[in-house]
């Protein structure tokens, strides 16, 4: 055997494990839900009356209607009892699949991590809120819309990934971009049922590819960004959200141009800026997926530019937004 035909033996031997390394951690780490959900899952509970809760022998009792109990994940449907003044009224809440077994399909050897998941409760979850009707003793339960949220607080991330723009930049005429990327983060806080106040800050981009990633651009580009601060008010209705409110907002536009070293021994970069403030409003709308999984809709129409003189004109930035909520205050 000649030492060129040793050698490519020896690296496809080196290959293969190389493969079968790669293949078996991948069996192994696709398993989301063992390897990220916990024993435990969490349910919030709401009535409709104060109520005292009982799971599996253990006795809760509400607070402004509401209270959040720990429940082991299984297979089997878990018994809820609750109890107001003379009323008990008895439910049975059936499993589910999780959402991180559910998102092994979505991985590489996905199939594999569903089989090493097959045997394990961490497969399992359960609705994460659960809405009752304390004068209906049937065995009748909501899983949307029916809350008392008064006074909850939540920290909203969201990230505006699809942005579109019309802008009007000083003695530049309309200009309009389609780009991704951007960050936002905010409070809410449900001041009634079923409504709560918004207050964010949210900086939006149009980068060119949806993920950051280094791109050098030669010759001319030009490109729209802003910033602005949003008050809205906010109606949550089942799953979906609806808002409107005001927005107050700083518009950028940036034009550069970068020569290439074919076009000159130095290559030259130029590149100019304008920016102006402006009042608007701005709308929202979003659907909930999961407990803390929102996608949405914002249009942020603006009407007055404040510099650098005070003019009326349309602007309006629309972004596709995808959010999580984080609960701080039940």
């Amino acid at each position: 055997m000649s030492f060129s035909r040793e050698v490519g033996v020896i690296l496809t031997i080196i290959s293969m494990k190389k493969l079968f390394i790669i293949i078996l951690l991948s069996c192994i780490f696709v398993s989301c839900a063992t390897l990220f959900n916990t024993p435990t899952t969490a349910i919030d509970i709401y009535t409709t009356k104060p109520s005292r809760i009982v799971v599996n022998n253990d006795t809760t009792i509400t607070h402004d209607n509401k209270v959040s109990i720990s429940v082991m994940r299984s297979r089997d449907p878990i018994t809820i009892t609750a109890i107001s003044d003379s009323i008990k009224k008895v439910v049975k809440i059936e499993s589910i699949y999780s959402l991180a077994y559910v998102s092994n399909v979505f991985f590489l050897y996905g199939i594999a991590g569903a089989i090493v998941d097959h045997n394990s409760p961490k497969q399992f979850t359960y609705p994460f809120k659960v809405y009752l009707n304390s004068n209906d003793t049937s065995g009748m339960y909501y899983l949307y819309g029916k809350a008392n949220n008064r006074n909850e607080l939540y920290l909203k991330v969201s990230i505006p990934e699809i942005n579109t723009y019309l802008f009007r930049p000083l003695s530049n005429g309309v200009k309009t971009a389609t780009g991704f990327l951007g960050i936002s983060a905010g409070i809410d806080y449900y001041h009634k049922k079923n409504q709560y106040l918004n207050l964010s800050v949210t900086c939006a981009a149009d980068y060119y590819v949806p993920f950051p990633a280094p791109i050098d651009c030669i010759g001319k580009s030009e490109s729209l960004s802003s910033i602005y601060l949003s008050l809205s008010n906010n109606y949550k209705i089942n799953r979906f959200s609806l808002g409107y409110g005001l927005s107050y907002c700083r518009n950028y536009w940036t034009y550069d141009y970068n020569s290439s070293m074919l076009e000159l021994e130095v290559p030259v970069i130029l590149s100019t800026h304008e920016m102006h403030d402006a009042l608007g409003l701005i709308f929202s709308s979003y659907i909930q997926f999961g407990r803390y999984f929102d996608v949405g809709l914002i249009y942020r129409p603006t009407f007055i530019a404040l510099n650098p003189q005070t003019t009326f004109q349309y602007e309006h930035l629309i972004s596709i937004d995808f959010a999580w909520k984080i609960r701080l205050k039940k």
